[in-house]
């Protein structure tokens, strides 16, 4: 897959047709693109696709790729299912998973953990930016500041998300695991001007968490009745 991905790079390169900027986003988004089929829940809102219905075109989901491990021999493309479109390879069940994915009862978790930003980098060491940042310790990597386009576009993103959001599920036998993230930097914890917004944030995340808790205790409860 390495070699196939890394096929426009070396044609960029040989041709003498490649820059920076084109280097590092095309492998920003692969990277993201790749993370982001095979997370556990829809990462674009159902909003998205209805003000932009030619994007189902050029962007896939989770569901739509999840198709090509269960039926094999439908949902070929990766990051783009216009290919799959064009050759009249996209699964009959495609929009009805998507519909029945956005239906799913939330997880009831029994443990949250909840997280933060620290610096700016930091949003490349989330599963949903570099997956091979994201295995290790958090470091000063010399090619992060030629990202600085993204990060300024994840600073905007942070500033107008109101509320925490799981960013990785893990289940170890019966006991499920959630960390949420809290949309905020290390530096905003220091400001005075912020504490009203996180102390909201936080809150808001914590009652979340406990009504999700009970809404299990009352489902086992039925159960066991």
């Amino acid at each position: 897959m390495i070699s196939w991905f890394s096929l426009p790079i070396l044609t960029t390169i040989l041709t003498k047709t490649s820059s920076v900027a084109a280097l590092f986003g095309y492998i920003f988004f692969i990277d993201f693109m790749n993370n982001m089929g095979h997370c556990n829940f829809e990462f674009f809102p159902p909003k998205l696709f209805s003000f932009f219905p030619q994007l189902k075109y050029l962007i896939y989901t989770p569901s739509y790729h999840s198709l090509h491990h269960t039926k094999f021999r439908t949902n070929y493309s990766l990051f783009m299912p216009m290919y799959d479109y064009l050759y009249g390879t996209v699964d009959k069940s495609t929009d009805a998973t998507y519909e029945a994915s956005l239906k799913k009862p939330k997880e009831s978790p029994d443990v949250v953990h909840l997280t933060h930003l620290t610096t700016l980098d930091s949003i490349y060491q989330l599963r949903l930016g570099f997956s091979s940042l994201a295995s290790n310790p958090q470091t000063s990597i010399w090619y992060l500041p030629l990202l600085w386009p993204f990060t300024m576009c994840s600073i905007f993103i942070t500033w107008i998300t109101g509320t925490a959001f799981l960013l990785e599920s893990n289940t170890f036998k019966d006991l499920k695991l959630h960390c949420w993230l809290i949309p905020r930097f290390k530096t905003q914890y220091f400001s005075k001007k912020q504490s009203i917004t996180l102390n909201n944030l936080i809150e808001d995340a914590i009652i979340e968490a406990d009504f999700l808790a009970n809404m299990k205790s009352r489902i086992v409860a039925s159960t066991v009745k």
